[in-house]
């Protein structure tokens, strides 16, 4: 029997960022209960390419020489970078032919993926560890995460970075098209970018991804600022449901007043990104806006919108992805390999701070960083869409796993491009849409203990 991940993210942690009081963190040299002491080891860590890639890669580097110089088990890790592009299939291939790394990153839903398969290492005695040591670490994770993390009593992987997502918006452009008051409700949005529009007809108002993954993800926003997700509370199929037809009738009648641009569906992320920097776009929904950075004038005027409600939303909602460090069970040196992830988790920050990660840390205490306080999207994105954001698989009460399948294979998204390139027939999409998420449901067993 498969069993759904346990927990839930009830709260994403809310960041108190305090310029001047970083925190660094401590040079430790892991132990996780190590059984090899003395024993020469070594172990490879695939690590995802996480920033840019000169800057991220000498930051991983530098962890991994650390640890290397710093452990007294005689444990060597070699570290491999590993591209985005592809990735599934990489780690599939890898994982599935018998020749798994020993311990990597990935995506957020990697670690119950590869559970379900018996291939990842309990990741438990990490955190007995730490407790044992009076560590606070474990309570510097978002809530619930290590239970989300659970799978069938072992814990699968351990948060390092948040991955939130949410609307950026250029600052200048609103004020001068006369936008006073910022948007919190679907009907506010439609108006400003219709001022927008009004303002500047070469200025596209909204700009989004529409050919990628972001297609889905550009969904799921909507999706839950109108109350619901892929499926219901109770890991259902519900994408035919009056809150799905009411985002699909929101996302047409942006692109029926020209709110984007008629090409959407056929954009990348790097498309939508090349707008907003470029300054042809006043409005672009993404990750953190790392790339400007390397546009002066945009980053100065460049803040982050409110969350938004949906009319039958309630709250006002953002969602972040929770990325994991996991292991894997094909290693031969179990006990190094939590060795190193122990002290990944504790000596991280430089990730962020020398390497620019794209992301935030998952730890609340590392977030207190002047690093993060000194960066225009970094500060706004903790304080206007962490506090707010629910995880990925809301409003279910955990990952589900045929969540990577219905995400990665992009059904929402594909509702997505259908309504926004002109076709209403709702009750078609919807159904189409919905009988493939079933389907993926099914596929994965229908029966599910929560615990």
């Amino acid at each position: 029997m498969k069993k759904i991940l346990a927990g839930s993210l009830t709260a994403v942690l809310l960041v108190g960022l305090l310029a001047g009081c970083g925190k660094t963190d401590n040079e430790t040299s892991g132990n996780a209960n190590t059984g090899d002491a003395g024993k020469a080891t070594t172990i490879t860590h695939w690590e995802m390419v996480n920033g840019p890639a000169d800057t991220y890669e000498a930051a991983a580097k530098k962890i991994v020489e650390n640890f290397n110089s710093s452990n007294d088990q005689n444990i060597t890790v070699e570290l491999q970078m590993t591209p985005w592009d592809n990735f599934y299939q990489t780690f599939l291939t890898a994982i599935t032919s018998g020749a798994a790394p020993d311990t990597s990153t990935g995506a957020s839903t990697q670690p119950l993926q590869y559970a379900l398969m018996g291939e990842i290492l309990d990741l438990q005695p990490i955190v007995d560890q730490w407790n044992e040591e009076g560590n606070d670490i474990v309570n510097q994770f978002p809530e619930g995460s290590l239970d989300m993390l659970t799978y069938d009593g072992e814990l699968t992987g351990l948060p390092w970075a948040l991955d939130p997502r949410g609307l950026t918006y250029r600052t200048d452009y609103f004020e001068q098209a006369g936008i006073t008051e910022l948007p919190t409700t679907w009907e506010e949005f439609l108006d400003v970018c219709k001022k927008l529009k009004e303002w500047n007809s070469d200025i596209v108002p909204f700009v989004f991804g529409g050919a990628d993954q972001m297609s889905t993800q550009t969904m799921m926003m909507f999706l839950m600022q109108n109350g619901t997700g892929f499926t219901n509370e109770n890991v259902e199929a519900d994408f035919t449901s009056k809150n799905v037809t009411e985002a699909l009738e929101f996302l047409h009648e942006l692109a029926s007043n020209g709110y984007i641009s008629e090409g959407t569906a056929s954009y990348k992320s790097a498309d939508a990104e090349k707008m907003y920097c470029s300054g042809t776009a006043a409005i672009w929904f993404n990750g953190m806006p790392t790339a400007t950075i390397d546009y002066e004038d945009v980053a100065a005027n460049s803040s982050v919108l409110p969350a938004m409600a949906g009319p039958s939303g309630g709250d006002a909602r953002y969602y972040t992805w929770i990325n994991s460090i996991m292991a894997y069970t094909q290693s031969d040196a179990p006990d190094a390999c939590r060795a190193f992830i122990k002290y990944w988790i504790e000596n991280e920050l430089i990730l962020f701070t020398e390497g620019g990660c794209s992301q935030l840390p998952a730890r609340a205490d590392l977030q207190t960083d002047k690093f993060f306080s000194d960066t225009w999207y970094t500060k706004e994105f903790s304080e206007k869409v962490v506090p707010v954001a629910v995880p990925q698989s809301w409003p279910a009460p955990a990952l589900f796993p045929a969540f990577s399948q219905i995400e990665g294979e992009d059904y929402p998204g594909k509702a997505l491009q259908a309504v926004i390139t002109g076709d209403t027939d709702y009750e078609k999409i919807q159904k189409e849409t919905n009988d493939l998420i079933a389907t993926a449901i099914e596929d994965y067993g229908a029966d599910y203990d929560e615990e």
